[in-house]
């Protein structure tokens, strides 16, 4: 890691989702830490890394994904690559928080594989772990500054730490946890989560089996006995389900929002979305 710079607000130049590039905050940097005031709406955008947002005054509304989540002061989330968001603050409101960005690079293995079975938005209800989590940000932000060594590792650790606040609450909502998975189902939920982050990518079968050191024929097979569908069928799902809320948030034109679900023709995206939901993609935001 390398040492990052700090701004108070991102530039949003277009009227549709902007896609946020590594190259444009991250091009010689492996994170950077934002200190942010919004008294107007970020309108919506996704970007290339990952974002861990802390609110310490203030309320509003995130919408990822088209869900509206409320946010308040001990409010956290996560988003990822594979996410679309806007916020909005609540009318006379003002909303304070820390965005830390970062690359997949930063975050190990296992903790993603918990992290993205959980939730990625919580309300730190507990007093003791809003002021934590606050803690751990004014140390990222000292740290980062410092651009030393051992500032880099703490930087890493506190990111660890605030990721780790994230699954705690999180694993209250839900309690399965690997141990409890066969070898076979929890090489099939890592695909999933890669699936997840990764739809909008030119992926096949082969690809991702190999990703996770299994033959395609096997991983095929245990895919669809673990989904009750093909791997063609669940990407397939995925993009549609993506496309449909991104229909429904923004302006964006359905060529876009074709290209941007992960979709290399508009004539296959109208026909396959055509087929899932009965009606074309034009029709959508006139229901």
């Amino acid at each position: 890691m390398s040492k990052m710079w700090r701004t108070n607000q991102m530039p949003y130049v277009n009227e549709h989702p902007d896609r946020l590039t590594i190259e444009e905050y991250m091009a010689s940097t492996s994170y950077c830490l934002l200190k942010q005031q919004l008294n107007s709406p970020v309108p919506l955008h996704w970007h290339e890394f990952y974002e861990l947002s802390f609110i310490t005054g203030g309320h509003g509304i995130n919408t990822v994904n088209g869900l509206k989540i409320p946010i308040e002061p001990g409010t956290l989330f996560l988003l990822t690559p594979a996410d679309f968001h806007e916020i909005r603050p609540l009318t006379g409101s003002t909303l304070t928080l820390y965005n830390f960005i970062f690359r997949e690079s930063l975050i190990e293995t296992d903790l993603r594989n918990t992290l993205f079975r959980d939730s990625r938005c919580i309300h730190l209800s507990e007093e003791k772990d809003s002021a934590r989590a606050a803690a751990f940000f004014q140390i990222l932000d000292d740290e980062s500054q410092i651009g030393d060594a051992v500032g880099e590792r703490m930087v890493q650790n506190m990111l660890e730490c605030l990721l780790l606040l994230l699954c705690r609450y999180g694993k209250n909502r839900q309690e399965e946890t690997e141990a409890t998975l066969s070898s076979h189902r929890l090489g099939i939920q890592q695909a999933l989560l890669y699936l997840q982050l990764h739809f909008r990518e030119a992926l096949t079968l082969q690809e991702v089996a190999r990703e996770f050191g299994l033959s395609p024929n096997y991983f095929s097979e245990c895919f669809r006995k673990h989904t009750g569908i093909t791997f063609q069928q669940f990407l397939l799902d995925t993009r549609l389900e993506f496309a449909q809320s991104l229909l429904q948030a923004s302006a964006l034109p359905i060529s876009e929002v074709c290209y941007s679900s992960g979709f290399n023709t508009l004539n296959h995206f109208e026909k396959m979305y055509k087929r899932k939901y009965g009606y074309p993609p034009n029709q959508n935001r006139k229901r």
